[in-house]
């Protein structure tokens, strides 16, 4: 048996994923369920069946901050 890597981080960082990662790649029936940002309050957000996820600030992930993983 191979060794596997296996993620344990289950957050996502909304403000660097695309606005329309998810409006784009549904099928039109789910829509109207999907997460999208929209301005509330002078702030663009995460928003899903009316409820805020949190931030969107369109950022990409930083530079030089990712480093390669070392076998074991």
């Amino acid at each position: 048996m191979t060794d596997r890597l296996i993620s344990c981080d289950d957050h996502m960082d909304l403000s660097q994923l695309p606005a329309d990662l998810w409006t784009t790649r549904l099928p039109a029936s789910l829509l109207d369920r999907a997460p999208h940002v929209e301005e509330r309050d002078g702030q663009a957000v995460w928003v899903c069946d009316g409820k805020v996820w949190g931030r969107w600030d369109g950022r990409p992930p930083a530079t030089g901050s990712a480093r390669p993983i070392k076998p074991l």
